[in-house]
């Protein structure tokens, strides 16, 4: 329920497309009604190094997430895409790796502290 000093804020419309995240130039472009969110990564100078071309992610004003995957959407005014980076499994293991190292050494430890 609103109350006496509550402020409503109505967001404005805009008619640009944001496109951010793993592309080579993150960017506002103006809203193409006929475009696809290729369209638009291409227009950003394509896919960075290090991005996923399988996660693709277009926000909606409205908080809506989409998860695009390979399927090619046509983008709204307002909407953003987000290109997710690709995880180097190199990382994950070399994690996995220092991890097993330090449960070797605090296992080591406590068994000379209770010696």
């Amino acid at each position: 329920l609103l109350e006496s000093g509550d402020t409503i804020v109505i967001p404005v419309q805009t008619d640009v497309v944001r496109v951010s995240g793993q592309v080579t130039f993150a960017q506002a472009i103006a809203h193409q009604p006929d475009w696809t969110v290729s369209d638009y990564i291409r227009q950003s100078g394509g896919y960075a190094d290090r991005a996923d071309r399988d996660r693709v992610l277009l926000m909606k004003p409205s908080a809506e997430v989409v998860i695009l995957g390979d399927d090619d959407a046509v983008v709204e005014a307002g909407d953003e895409i987000l290109v997710l980076p690709r995880i180097d499994n190199k990382t994950l293991q070399n994690a996995a790796d220092f991890m097993e190292v330090i449960y070797q050494i605090a296992v080591s430890a406590a068994v000379v502290l209770n010696l």
